[in-house]
Parts: structure tokens; C-alpha cells; sequence
């Protein structure tokens, strides 16, 4: 292991969660927003099965260093698992948000160079902003989630934000999917 192929030290889920509280109090205070955001390298499996885990583990380290780079102070990045990042930020502004955003996807925007390689960084994002789209920490990290879900469904777009529609959908999906396990187990399927 060398400088390269670490990936600067992260705050863990109940850094971040502490330091949500932190925004919420402040949030209750000025009235200002808290912007969430989930943001995955999605072709990192596949580069380490062609190019292996050490070229991984590059990839990530500049990935961590990039986002770190064009965030500010106050805003806090975390890991949550091998290739995914979650990324808090107060706004004074909910709209600000996609600021915030275009920030962390413009990181991605250039090559890395690794070794004789030049790779590029595909990723995708899920938002989810406070007060709106929740107030808690669950409720605000599932949300995104379900954005960042959404996001990595689409093709054309690299980024997703939460809305109740979003939620309605997923809802919606489960249900049709513990019906659908219910129906089998129990034997009441026919294919016609």
C-alpha cells in the first residue's frame, strides 16, 4: 500500500449522522436546507475484475480526493461501503442543491491516470433535501437511496432527485413484489 492506493481517511455513518444533527439544529434555526447525497462509482467491479483490486483502490483514492477537493469545509463526506459516498451539505438555499451537485459530478468528468491506463470514473447520484424530503437521518439517507436507485436505473441521466411520486413508485413495487412471492408460495400462480 503507498500514498496512491489509500484513499484519504472518511467519517463513518455515525460521524455523519452526528454531524446531521449539527445541521438540523441550524436548520431549525436559520431555516435553512440540508442537501444529501449519495453518490456511487458504478464501473469501479468491473475495472477491478480486468484491471485488479490495487487499480481499484487508485481509482478511489483520487475519487475520495476530488470530492474532497471541491467541497467546502463545512460540508461532510462519508463512506457508506467499498464505492459509495454520501455527501452533506447545509444550504442556504434548497435550490442550491444541484450546485452542490454538479460539483461532485464534474470530479468525474476527467480521466484518471493509472499507471499506463487512462480511465474514466462513471458514476451516479441520488439527492434528497431537508426539510422537504425528510428531517430525520433514516428518513433522509432512504431517501436518497431510493433517488440513487432510480439514477442507476436510468441510462441517459447520471443523477436523481427524491420526490413522494419516487416514493409512491417504490411503495408500489414492493407491494406488487410480496404479492407476487405471496401468490407463489402459496401456489395461487397459472401461467396462461
Amino acid at each position: 500500500r503507498n500514498a496512491l492506493s489509500d484513499p484519504p481517511t472518511l467519517p463513518d455513518q455515525t460521524v455523519l449522522q452526528d454531524r446531521f444533527e449539527r445541521c438540523v439544529a441550524q436548520l431549525d434555526r436559520r431555516g435553512n436546507a440540508i442537501c444529501m447525497i449519495i453518490i456511487s462509482l458504478d464501473n469501479l467491479p468491473g475495472l477491478e475484475k480486468t484491471l485488479g483490486a490495487e487499480t481499484g483502490d487508485m481509482m478511489l483514492a483520487e475519487f475520495t480526493r476530488r470530492l474532497q477537493g471541491v467541497l467546502r469545509r463545512a460540508d461532510t463526506v462519508a463512506a457508506l461501503g467499498r464505492n459509495r459516498f454520501v455527501v452533506l451539505s447545509s444550504l442556504t438555499n434548497p435550490s442550491h442543491a444541484g450546485l452542490v451537485l454538479e460539483k461532485l459530478t464534474s470530479v468525474a468528468k476527467l480521466p484518471v491516470q493509472i499507471g499506463a491506463h487512462t480511465l474514466n470514473i462513471q458514476c451516479k447520484a441520488g439527492v434528497s433535501i431537508a426539510p422537504n424530503d425528510g428531517q430525520d437521518f433514516i428518513k433522509l439517507l432512504t431517501n436518497a437511496t431510493q433517488a440513487h436507485q432510480r439514477a442507476r436505473r436510468n441510462r441517459t441521466k447520471a443523477y436523481a432527485f427524491y420526490s413522494t411520486n419516487l416514493q409512491k413508485v417504490v411503495v408500489n413495487r414492493l407491494d406488487m413484489e410480496n404479492g407476487l412471492r405471496h401468490a407463489l408460495a402459496a401456489d395461487k400462480m397459472q401461467l396462461y
